[in-house]
């Protein structure tokens, strides 16, 4: 399991390209809902993201957060608060 910031970015951006590629999309179709192509190669890398980001991400493929963010954090027990909380610190959104 991996924890700490770059671990679990890794393994969020690995399941955003799971997503892409089951949900039958090419890098080219997310590049022309409106993000660009190096910017969707960051995010799948597992670069920091924005919440908005993370919106627009669930958006494109119609499914909620929280299915996003489930299980990142598997040391604990996860709660819907704790994995945001966890993911907005990550993403240098929340400072503690």
């Amino acid at each position: 399991m991996m924890c700490g910031r770059s671990g679990t970015l890794s393994v969020f951006g690995r399941r955003i390209q799971r997503l892409r590629v089951k949900s039958g999309y090419t890098q080219e179709d997310i590049i022309s809902s409106g993000f660009s192509a190096r910017y969707w190669q960051q995010i799948e890398i597992g670069r920091p993201i924005t919440m908005k980001t993370l919106l627009r991400i669930c958006d494109t493929f119609e499914v909620r957060p929280e299915r996003l963010l489930q299980g990142l954090y598997r040391h604990r027990r996860p709660t819907v608060r704790r994995l945001e909380t966890q993911f907005a610190i990550d993403c240098n959104l929340l400072v503690v």
